[in-house]
């Protein structure tokens, strides 16, 4: 695997033909509340009538100020052949269920931020 180093975005180790295992790290948000987050990802591409197959895998070392998550990677295209024509139109690298990363960070400083607001009030009437 590419030297282990913690501002390096995204590192990869082909396993085989159509195999690939990526991590991925994301900065810290929020002036670091938010702590950066690390993504082991195995994928693994089969031209099995045009399916993309995708799964998440553990991956033993961590770093002490990351918290450990899952996603499914952002390179990966899935194709689904439902006729013998050819495609007619460009499928997008990422999945419709996969939201972006801005907005997953906004709704976690929000969250952090309501969180605090909450236990400041809660605090107030103990």
């Amino acid at each position: 695997m590419v030297d282990d180093h913690p501002n390096r975005k995204v590192d990869y180790l082909r396993t085989g033909i159509g195999c690939c295992v990526l991590r991925h790290t994301t900065a810290g948000q929020l002036w670091n509340i938010i702590a950066p987050r690390e993504l082991i990802d195995f994928s693994y591409t089969t031209d099995l009538q045009g399916w993309c197959i995708v799964l998440c895998v553990d991956h033993e070392k961590e770093h002490q100020s990351y918290v450990r998550g899952f996603n499914l990677p952002a390179h990966t295209r899935q194709h689904h052949h439902l006729s013998p024509e050819p495609p007619d139109g460009v499928h997008p690298d990422r999945p419709p269920w996969d939201d972006p990363q801005s907005a997953v960070n906004m709704a976690m400083a929000g969250t952090l931020i309501n969180f605090y607001t909450d236990l400041r009030n809660a605090l107030k009437k103990a």
